[in-house]
């Protein structure tokens, strides 16, 4: 079942005035697995897709390094307040456990910016793994301490910290 929030106006004046952003670290360190993970340059970076992208604030970043960003959220309302007028990003409406606007094998990057636990995780991950390219990254990131899904790579990441 979809969540669905931030569904009135006022919310999403709210939404995009006081919704922190990400410092330029965390896209870099996204930026440096892309590389490692798929073996590609910068200038090979196709497709990242944003999905629970709200009004685009974890969105837009990454227009600085893709040729093509989509920005995916379940709320017309966040979608009708993100940024238009940008020639490599769009935005549009959708279910993160639908992304059939999407073929197989097509995208380098998949994001989830807070808002993995909106999502039904046992139809959002099938989609993220059919759409991903081969050497694709997937990655979802968030405000504080995250604990994965994994019981030994939720371990393992702590033990990086």
């Amino acid at each position: 079942m979809a969540h669905r929030y931030f569904e009135k106006s006022s919310h999403t004046e709210a939404y995009a005035l006081y919704r922190p952003t990400y410092p330029e670290s965390v896209y870099d360190a996204i930026l440096k697995y892309c590389y490692e993970s798929s073996g590609l340059r910068e200038a090979e970076l196709e497709l990242a897709v944003d999905v629970g992208c709200g009004s685009g604030q974890s969105t837009l970043p990454l227009g600085k390094y893709f040729k093509k960003v989509i920005g995916v959220d379940i709320s017309q309302e966040q979608i009708k307040h993100a940024p238009q007028n940008i020639s490599n990003i769009s935005f549009q409406v959708g279910q993160s456990e639908d992304l059939n606007f999407l073929k197989n094998d097509t995208v380098d990057l998949i994001t989830v910016a807070q808002a993995l636990h909106w999502m039904d995780l046992d139809k959002f991950y099938p989609e993220v793994e059919r759409t991903l390219k081969p050497g694709g990254v997937f990655v979802a990131y968030g405000y504080g301490k995250n604990i994965l899904d994994v019981q030994e790579a939720d371990a393992l990441q702590n033990q990086r910290r």
